[in-house]
């Protein structure tokens, strides 16, 4: 028989199936929501929805441009003025060349928003040697002198993710995904198409960029226009951009007093930042300091360049360099002291070290160097002699703590950046080769004169935005401060120290905010540890890294955020332990399990590992180790 449904049970099935229907309508309808989502983030990603005022700019210009060494690129680099001696100053990229072996021409080609560098290969041919790669967004190119050389560089307006580079400092949150315009700026080095410089993001609204040409007629600048059409020139100053101020140049040093200029002059970091954008009042420094840069035989035979005879130290500083340069300020404590004659070279227990090093603690951005440790005066008065004649090639870094008259060392040093103002000092507990000469005590800052310290810290407070003290003192291979450490800290607060960035203990000690009796504060990091070295204890090799973002509003300067970064010094050579070695610094952030596995310490069974020197770093530092 055929079964009878009454009608109950038909509108029972048919409430059934609607809400099935319906409940694919809305699966559907999530389907199609996630696809278009998807399609905008990928559209987004490509730079599909940047702004409207940019104006992407299709060119094919040439370049001439020389080939140029890494060692030149030092010297290149270290200019102050933008000029070199003996070059084709004419301003021109038509004339060099010509007579000239070294140099090559390129085409240069802007097209879809990417960038093509090829080279004349003669009778016609050409082959591509260099292309942006994806994710650049490059809307304008310029080719033109900037350094005052008389050959082209290769200047790239762009946008791309992210205001830094792969390695942004950590104040900048929630960064690699928002777009900002930057400049790129391109050389020939050693047969390659390079970077010599590139700018964190610029905070100017560029819509295209030229070049013009500079007041003193030996080069040329950048102009950027802006969305509305405004134009500011933009000059290269010894390490990066500088903004050309009307009626001349953007001074950086006092000019009451010759020698008080020189010390003010280092002040110029190894890039420039653009000045704070019309929404914000406030000035910024953002400041970098690393711990000891102990050089040791195992680094000369891993830096020691046989075809030139001589060192190269840029492989120690490689990992970090892009890294370092971009803070305004960055310090480096040179542990050891420098020697002009090869022959005074040595390592441990009287240090001597190449002064080439000084070349390449440039290149990788510190224009900071603090020199007042208890190695200072291992090589005597020739060492301090040797390391001042060497800074003094060299005006825009700043060397502390060591002198070569007493009328030097009454002079306290000031830096200016951004707007603020800075009063820095370098002190050493004592030396470890004797004591100073009779007569010589000006030779190098030491404790036992702290009176004078203090001194000077009130009188800098008359001046002075802000006063830091790097001091080298503690006991080696302690994780935490001593009293006389502490002690110190909440004396030189009272006395107007702002910022205290201590070294010597050769491992990590904590930061903390210090609170005199006065009710003055300062930030105080008891030991940065060490930067490079081959010293085998464990906690030898992972350094600290102050980070410190100072911020100057309605004329009241003080710090807004202190940081406590990782670094991690990497050793490896051949299980023969026979080869060469190498010697190189990475952030802890940046380090991998692949490189911990061919640790040198792993030939004496010593554990290395990410988890092992994440705990370690936790254990010294006080602090939870966080990935960038």
């Amino acid at each position: 028989m055929r079964e009878v449904r009454s009608n109950s049970d038909k509108n029972t099935a048919g409430q059934e199936y609607r809400p099935r229907r319906l409940h694919k309508k809305i699966l559907i309808g999530v389907l199609l929501s996630v696809c278009a989502a998807a399609g905008l983030v990928l559209l987004w990603l490509v730079g599909a929805f940047l702004p409207g005022w940019t104006e992407w700019q299709d060119r094919e210009l040439t370049a001439v441009m020389r080939n140029r060494s890494a060692s030149e690129m030092y010297a290149r680099t270290g200019m102050s003025d933008g000029r070199v001696s003996g070059s084709n100053t004419s301003g021109s990229s038509e004339s060099p060349g010509s007579g000239d072996t070294s140099a090559e021409k390129f085409r240069v080609c802007l097209q879809n928003r990417r960038m093509s560098v090829y080279r004349d290969a003669g009778s016609g041919a050409e082959s591509l040697v260099y292309q942006t790669r994806p994710g650049l967004e490059v809307s304008d190119v310029c080719v033109g002198d900037l350094d005052g050389d008389g050959y082209d560089e290769i200047i790239l307006l762009l946008w791309k993710r992210g205001s830094y580079g792969t390695s942004h400092p950590y104040w900048q949150k929630n960064d690699l995904y928002r777009f900002s315009q930057h400049l790129f700026i391109y050389t020939l080095r050693e047969g390659k198409i390079a970077p010599w410089w590139f700018s964190s993001a610029i905070g100017v609204r560029a819509a295209d960029i030229s070049l013009t040409a500079h007041p003193d007629g030996k080069r040329q600048m950048i102009s950027i226009r802006d969305s509305e059409g405004k134009e500011s020139c933009w000059y290269w100053h010894g390490f990066g951009l500088a903004k050309l101020e009307a009626g001349g140049e953007r001074k950086t040093t006092s000019e009451t007093d010759s020698a008080e200029e020189k010390a003010e002059a280092t002040a110029e970091s190894a890039e420039e930042k653009v000045e704070p954008t019309a929404d914000s009042d406030a000035e910024t420094v953002h400041l970098l300091a690393v711990g000891d840069n102990l050089i040791s035989d195992t680094i000369y035979n891993a830096a020691y360049d046989e075809t030139s005879g001589s060192w190269d130290f840029s492989g120690l500083y490689e990992h970090i360099a892009d890294r370092v340069r971009t803070y305004d300020l960055a310090a480096i404590n040179e542990e050891t002291i420098l020697v002009n004659d090869p022959e005074e070279r040595s390592s441990f227990p009287c240090f001597g070290t190449p002064d080439v090093i000084g070349r390449d603690i440039i290149n990788a951005g510190f224009n900071i160097v603090t020199a007042a440790t208890n190695h200072a005066w291992d090589k005597g008065s020739e060492g301090i002699d040797d390391t001042l004649r060497f800074w003094k090639q060299y005006p825009d870094i700043t060397l502390l703590g060591i002198h070569g008259s007493a009328e030097e060392q009454n002079r306290i040093a000031y830096t200016e950046k951004n707007g603020i103002r800075f009063a820095l000092f370098n002190y050493t507990y004592g030396l470890s080769n004797g004591t100073l000469p009779a007569g010589e005590g000006f030779r190098v800052d030491q404790l036992q004169d702290k009176e004078r310290l203090i001194t000077d810290l009130h009188e800098a407070e008359k001046t002075a935005d802000m006063s830091i003290v790097f001091v080298h003192m503690g006991t080696e291979y302690r994780e935490t401060p001593t009293e006389e450490q502490k002690s110190l800290a909440e004396e030189l607060t009272a006395a107007g120290a702002d910022l205290i960035i201590g070294t010597h203990p050769h491992c990590v000690e904590p930061m903390e905010q210090v609170t005199a009796a006065n009710g003055n504060t300062s930030y105080v990091y008891y030991s940065l540890g060490n930067l490079v070295s081959t010293q085998m204890k464990p906690n030898t090799i992972l350094g600290g890294a102050a980070d410190v973002t100072i911020v100057k509003n309605n004329g009241a300067t003080s710090v807004s955020e202190a940081k406590l970064l990782p670094t991690v010094c990497h050793m490896e050579t051949t299980a023969s332990l026979t080869d060469k070695p190498v010697v190189t610094v990475y952030f802890l952030a940046d380090y991998t399990e692949e490189l911990a596995e061919r640790h040198y310490f792993r030939n004496f069974g010593q554990t290395v590992t990410l988890a092992s020197l994440k705990k370690l770093w936790q254990e010294v530092s006080g602090q939870t180790y966080n990935d960038l």
